[in-house]
């Protein structure tokens, strides 16, 4: 039976809370961080994400400020921290004004949102005139497409049949920008691991993990990575 998309999400995130914690979530979450630290000091930044990952908190001490969206369902909360602040919202509806970050980025999010155009749009709303996005794909050039087609969805996908996952081609992905934005380059994510066990094998994930932070630059490799991330530039003040 399908479940509406808040059910949809509030279960995703319980499962990636449990997920996060072991070996290969952390690796793919040290290579998200470390592309958002590039962009993110002394700036007003903003997560658009189905579950609120690790690399807010990584990124407040470095942010002159940071918001997060999740997913309808939840209450607005702070943390300790009096840069970072989480509130409620969907990423085509987010409650911002217009060109009020500096960086907005999205991982894990948008190849689950049915109106993915209209969520880009919206997110590239928010963002300042030469502001930056970061913003993850599904590649379906990857190893990882691969295994999943092999091994079958997983039990996300199975509990919420019907429910889309979008797979884009890296040469698709610039027809989902609206004109107001500049497609400045793409990393790739999750491009040598075999599958997530290698991760939890001892000596072997240390070896996997570098590997990961090489082939995520390589001019080649990166685009045969399970996740594609493109860093878009902001270039006029209407989206």
């Amino acid at each position: 039976m399908l479940k509406d998309h808040r059910d949809y999400y509030d279960d995703f995130s319980e499962w990636y809370e449990d997920e996060r914690h072991g070996g290969y979530r952390s690796v793919v979450q040290d290579l998200e961080s470390d592309l958002v630290r590039r962009y993110a000091f002394d700036r007003d930044v903003l997560e658009v994400s189905c579950h609120m990952s690790q690399i807010l908190e990584r990124i407040a001490p470095l942010a002159r400020r940071v918001r997060g969206v999740e997913f309808d369902g939840g209450p607005s909360s702070t943390t300790s921290d009096r840069n970072l602040e989480i509130v409620s919202g969907h990423p085509d509806r987010l409650p911002f004004e217009r060109g009020q970050f500096e960086l907005v980025y999205s991982f894990q999010t948008l190849p689950h949102v049915p109106r993915v155009e209209e969520a880009i749009r919206e997110m590239v709303r928010v963002t300042r005139p030469g502001g930056r996005l970061l913003l993850e794909f599904y590649n379906p050039m990857s190893f990882r497409y691969l295994a999943q087609r092999l091994a079958g969805d997983g039990e996300i996908a199975e509990a919420f049949e019907g429910h889309p996952t979008r797979w884009d081609h890296p040469l698709d992905l610039e027809r989902l920008y609206p004109n107001n934005v500049a497609l400045e380059h793409v990393e790739g994510l999750h491009v040598v691991t075999p599958a997530a066990l290698v991760h939890r094998l001892p000596y072997i994930r240390y070896l996997v993990r570098q590997l990961e932070f090489i082939a995520r630059d390589a001019p080649i490799l990166k685009y045969f990575a399970g996740f594609l991330v493109a860093i878009l530039r902001k270039t006029e003040s209407v989206a």
